[in-house]
């Protein structure tokens, strides 16, 4: 199944495929190793938590402390009610990684609709911290993933 999905995220996401989708989205859904992949390439790229503070804080007790997970290096928390407030970079050219739940999808489209060129969409951190332990070729997963100590 996850060949099947994969084959198909890769169909629809390659540069030169021919769309089969009416009006396809202005921004490029990654998995784990796909975010791993632009995060080694990039040193300038842009990084975007969405999910609530206390989330990428790693500060979450109770019952909900499974959703203490860390977050990628260097990444900015910019919760959805910041949205439209909040100060982006100028560069629209540059990459800029997004990941959180559904809030992030609606900040991809936010920034696409805004001129920026080459927005990448995780959903979850979960994908990156399971490709660093599961996927061949993700072992150095784990160096972009901070704020995590004792957890995984």
């Amino acid at each position: 199944m996850y060949h099947l999905l994969s084959g198909l995220d890769d169909l629809l996401t390659e540069d030169n495929a021919v769309s089969i989708i009416g009006n396809p989205v202005p921004y490029h859904i990654v998995d784990g190793k796909g975010a791993l992949s632009i995060l080694k390439k990039d040193n300038h790229l842009t990084v975007y938590d969405t999910r609530p503070k206390v989330e990428f804080e790693s500060k979450v007790t109770g019952h909900e402390s499974y959703k203490n997970i860390g977050s990628i290096k260097n990444a900015v928390n910019v919760e959805e009610k910041d949205f439209a407030t909040f100060n982006y970079p100028g560069n629209k050219n540059g990459d800029v990684l997004i990941y959180g739940r559904g809030e992030a999808f609606k900040l991809a489209v936010k920034l696409s609709v805004q001129g920026y060129k080459n927005v990448y969409v995780m959903r979850g951190l979960y994908g990156m911290v399971s490709c660093a332990f599961n996927v061949e070729g993700c072992e150095d997963a784990l160096g972009y993933l901070v704020n995590h100590e004792g957890l995984y």
